[in-house]
């Protein structure tokens, strides 16, 4: 099979920006609780929000992916993550973080479903192992560099306008309330997917000849799989599994701050990254 080196790219560079959207949740939580006043059940409902989209939109993202091609899905996927991404921005309450940050879930989990078969057709069959590593350790880069680039918009932003700050920094420093720095992050997000939409618009993107068993055999045999012991068992190992990663990686800072006065903007920061980058090469 013809490797298609263009579209092999793009989908690193997504799963890059997944990655990095998905993951700044752990770095923010100390300034959401700080903002909002929220006691820990309502700050866990921010990261539950997003991870519940991956649930419900898992399925019916397999089924509109058949029906309407993977380039007109991967629109529409970027188009909630701009939207969510975009509310927030615009509208930062407690509230809306909680509907964006669902949104934004929608979209990550459409293209989940969408780049792993575009990846197997893009690369060439005989290469997906390869590029399948390839793309999750470009997915443990994004969440080893999420957290610094947190750090330095919360260090950077309050003394923009100075000598030092850069005009990108200075720009956003205009956008961005006083209170509410790491808002920044939400603009930079959506620049991000305005990028991502254009290039794959100004992309051929190859149409995924999906095999037997990537095939979406409709609700009926989903229903019956979801019946199965086996199925069941392996539903509750991801849950566990995913619930301790996040769980560690959303909490981390709010407790090194609560139990030792760590600043999360510097030493919080640092910490959640090497976390994910120890995770990535499996330490």
């Amino acid at each position: 099979m013809h490797r298609n080196n263009m579209i092999v790219g793009l989908i690193l560079l997504i799963w890059f920006v997944i990655s990095f959207v998905s993951n700044i949740i752990g770095p923010l939580m100390p300034s959401l609780i700080e903002t909002y006043e929220l006691n820990l059940t309502l700050a866990a409902s921010l990261p539950f929000s997003f991870f519940l989209a991956y649930a419900i939109v898992s399925i019916p993202s397999g089924l509109l992916i058949e029906s309407i091609g993977s380039k007109k899905a991967m629109l529409i996927a970027f188009s909630f993550n701009l939207t969510g991404v975009l509310l927030f921005a615009l509208f930062p309450v407690y509230l809306i973080a909680l509907v964006s940050l669902f949104i934004v879930g929608i979209g990550m989990a459409m293209l989940q479903v969408i780049i792993n078969p575009l990846m197997r057709t893009s690369g060439g069959e005989e290469n997906f192992a390869f590029f399948s590593v390839m793309g999750q350790l470009v997915f443990g880069l994004a969440s080893f560099v999420s957290p610094l680039v947190f750090g330095y918009f919360m260090l950077a932003l309050p003394e923009a306008g100075g000598d030092n700050s850069s005009a990108f920094v200075n720009f956003l420093s205009l956008i961005t309330p006083d209170d509410k720095p790491w808002l920044a992050l939400y603009w930079l997000f959506s620049v991000a997917f305005i990028v991502l939409i254009t290039m794959v618009l100004r992309s051929t993107i190859p149409r995924i000849t999906l095999e037997t068993n990537e095939k979406n055999a409709g609700w009926a045999v989903c229903l019956k799989l979801m019946k199965k012991r086996t199925v069941v068992l392996y539903f509750i190992g991801i849950v566990a599994y995913v619930g301790t990663e996040q769980g560690l990686a959303n909490f981390m800072s709010e407790f090194l701050k609560q139990y030792h006065d760590i600043s999360p903007e510097k030493e919080g920061a640092v910490i959640i990254s090497w976390f994910w980058g120890l995770m990535s090469v499996g330490w």
